[in-house]
This record gives C-alpha cells, sequence and structure tokens, in this order.
C-alpha cells in the first residue's frame, strides 16, 4: 500500500498516540489496584486488628478489675473499683460493636477461620460477662468468699476463652495484613516491570517508525540531489529521473 507523506505522518503520529493510551491506561489500572490494596489494609485489616486488640485490652482490664474487688477491704475502695470494671466493661462492648461493623462490609466479606473465631466470640462473650458481673456484684455486697469461688469456677475459664479467641483473631488479621502487603507489594514490582517495558517497546516501536517516515521522505530528495549534482558536472539533459512513488515528492 502506497502512503502521501502526510499519511504516514500520521499514521507515525497514531503509532505513536495509542503506545501513549496504552502505557496510560494500564498505569491507571495498576493505580486503581493499589488503591484497593491500601485501602482494604488501612481500612479493613488493620481496623479490625485494631479493634480486635482494643477488646482483648479490655477483657484483661476487666480481668484486673474483678480480682482487685476482692483484694479491697472496704465498700468504698471496692466502689472504685468496681467504677473502673464498668468503664472497662463498656469500652468492650463499644469496640466489639465496631469489630462487628466492620466485618459486616459487603465489599470485604470476612473469611472462614474470622467467621469461625467472630462466632466463638459471640458464644462466649455473654457468659463471660454474666460470670464477671456476677463476681463483682458478689464483692459488692461483701460476700467475698462467694466471689472467689465464681473467679475460679466461672469468671476466669469463660474469660480466658473468650481471651483466646480473641487473640486468635487477631492473629489472623495480623496474618492476612501481612499477605496482603506482599501482595501489594509484588503487584507494584509487577506494575514497574511493565511500565519500563511498555516504555522500552514505546521508544523502539517510535524510533522505526520516524525512522521509516524520515527515510521515505529524505531518499527521493537524495536521489534527487545526486541527479542534480550529475546533471551538474555532465550537462547530460536526456537523463530522467526514475520516480517510485506516486507521494508529495514524487
Amino acid at each position: 500500500m502506497k502512503l502521501s507523506v502526510a499519511q504516514r505522518l500520521i499514521l507515525g503520529f497514531a503509532l505513536t498516540l495509542a503506545l501513549l493510551i496504552i502505557c496510560n491506561v494500564f498505569a491507571l489500572r495498576s493505580v486503581h489496584s493499589l488503591k484497593n490494596d491500601i485501602d482494604e489494609i488501612v481500612n479493613v485489616n488493620t481496623a479490625q486488628l485494631h479493634k480486635a486488640g482494643k477488646i482483648v485490652d479490655s477483657v484483661q482490664e476487666m480481668r484486673v478489675q474483678y480480682r482487685q474487688i476482692i483484694l479491697e477491704d472496704t465498700p468504698e475502695q471496692r466502689a472504685v473499683v468496681r467504677d473502673k470494671y464498668q468503664a472497662a466493661k463498656a469500652a468492650l462492648n463499644e469496640n466489639h460493636d465496631k469489630l462487628k461493623t466492620l466485618f459486616s462490609n459487603p465489599a470485604h466479606p470476612p473469611i472462614a477461620e474470622e467467621s469461625e473465631l467472630l462466632r466463638q466470640v459471640a458464644e462466649t462473650m455473654p457468659a463471660a460477662m454474666s460470670a464477671a458481673d456476677k463476681t463483682v456484684e458478689l464483692a459488692i455486697a461483701g460476700n467475698i468468699e462467694e466471689a472467689k469461688k465464681m473467679v475460679g469456677s466461672s469468671a476466669s475459664p469463660m474469660m480466658s476463652k473468650l481471651n483466646k479467641s480473641l487473640r486468635e483473631l487477631a492473629l489472623v488479621e495480623e496474618k492476612l495484613n501481612a499477605e496482603k502487603i506482599k501482595h501489594t507489594e509484588d503487584n507494584v514490582s509487577a506494575a514497574q516491570n511493565m511500565l519500563i517495558t511498555l516504555t522500552i517497546v514505546a521508544l523502539i516501536v517510535g524510533a522505526i517508525a520516524a525512522l521509516w517516515i524520515t527515510r521515505s521522505i529524505t531518499k527521493p530528495l537524495n536521489t534527487m540531489q545526486d541527479f542534480m549534482l550529475t546533471l551538474g558536472k555532465d550537462f547530460d539533459f536526456t537523463r530522467r529521473v526514475v520516480v517510485k512513488t506516486d507521494d508529495e515528492i514524487g
């Protein structure tokens, strides 16, 4: 197919533009994927890990306070400890509600391991809280021996079970976060390599196209220049230039 100079220039420009569009589309897709990965790391896994850690802290604080209340000698001291216990309990409930909200996000549903641990937490928490509350009530009422028995028979075992499930949940979130970070790093590396490859290909194709267009223009001009130089030497006006193109130059 014979192309005019203008058509060759347009073809070269279109080819260069197409390569630029391909590079930009790939870059935008990579950025979008990276944004989604970062969103999952920051707003999903890290947030869930943070809330699970907060609940563990609240459980530990409750355990400290329902043991401490047994050791206090006066009703006034026990009342102070009870208030601290209630504050820790309120924090636990608040963070537990927030954790359930985080896991209810349809865009990021929990995996099977997370669902099982959440089920264990939901099943254990009411009994653990009830036993801890009963311990505090007995201590406030002055029934220290009964409170001690409640700690040993119910409160501590149930709270330990709850704490175990929460810690396992936190470990799962740490693992998922590490996996997602590794996945993101791999994607970034792959995107960088692909962009470098596309850039090199674009430069090579652009250089070839530029060379082709330039040679298609300069070659007939050089032929004409050589013809004129020869004509100026021998003044042979019977010579003819062999025209091989039918473009603007031909």
